[in-house]
């Protein structure tokens, strides 16, 4: 699987479990690396609101 097949199956997921997830959310998923896209497949089964999506992505770019 590709990176931009990986990014759009993330975001499906979030969109079937938090409904629409807005356009600024889905630009700062669309940067995130090979290894983070892996990372939040596994992290949004986690996830129990939006919030927490933006938290992980808060720590992620604190990383870099």
């Amino acid at each position: 699987m590709n990176r931009c097949q990986v990014k759009s199956i993330i975001i499906r997921q979030l969109i079937h479990r938090f409904g629409e997830i807005n356009p600024q959310l889905q630009q700062r998923i669309q940067r995130l690396s090979m290894a983070q896209l892996g990372e939040l497949g596994e992290m949004l089964l986690d996830f129990q609101t939006v919030g927490d999506l933006v938290v992980w992505l808060d720590e992620v770019v604190q990383q870099m």
